[in-house]
């Protein structure tokens, strides 16, 4: 498990979220993966995009993606197989008590994810940034906020450790 790897200095979860807890969950995940998969192989791009852009999680993203440019399609489809959260640890426990700083970032309205992290509770090492007026996609709509924000924890972390002058 992450928490027990000596070769993390810090953790970062930049509007994630932290796992499925059941077996069930993550093959109901599967199948909604394989479901977007689909959306995004079948339909023209705008139209995925809208039918993507459309779900509930996205509701309050002050940042619109409608220009967006097409992503190969393949790499849609290895990243919702292979990296979407059905194959990803649940690190609920992991968070709850480590020892490494760990930061997360959320958008303000991201209501959904903003519960999920409600569950974790806070320790002397975890960190949050709730940016305001943003739901899901911190990352498009505060790069300002959110670069000096992560500027500041891994300063923060260098000067903690032995690398220090």
């Amino acid at each position: 498990i992450l928490s027990e790897r000596s070769d993390f200095d810090a953790f970062v979860f930049l509007s994630a979220g932290l796992g499925l807890k059941t077996e069930q969950e993550k093959q109901l995940r599967i199948l909604d993966d394989q479901k977007w998969v689909e959306n995004f192989v079948e339909k023209p791009w705008d139209q995925a995009l809208k039918v993507w852009n459309s779900q509930a999680v996205f509701q309050h993203s002050s940042e619109k993606t409608a220009d967006e440019k097409p992503w190969p399609r393949w790499a849609i489809e290895k990243a919702l197989t292979s990296f979407g959260l059905a194959t990803q640890e649940d690190f609920r426990s992991m968070v709850k008590t480590t020892k490494i700083p760990t930061m997360y970032v959320l958008g303000e309205m991201d209501f959904k994810y903003q519960n999920m992290w409600k569950e974790i509770g806070f320790t002397e090492h975890v960190q949050k940034l709730i940016i305001l007026d943003q739901g899901h996609r911190v990352l498009k709509g505060s790069q300002e906020i959110l670069s000096a924000a992560l500027f500041n924890f891994v300063i923060d972390r260098f000067q903690s450790t032995e690398h220090a002058p």
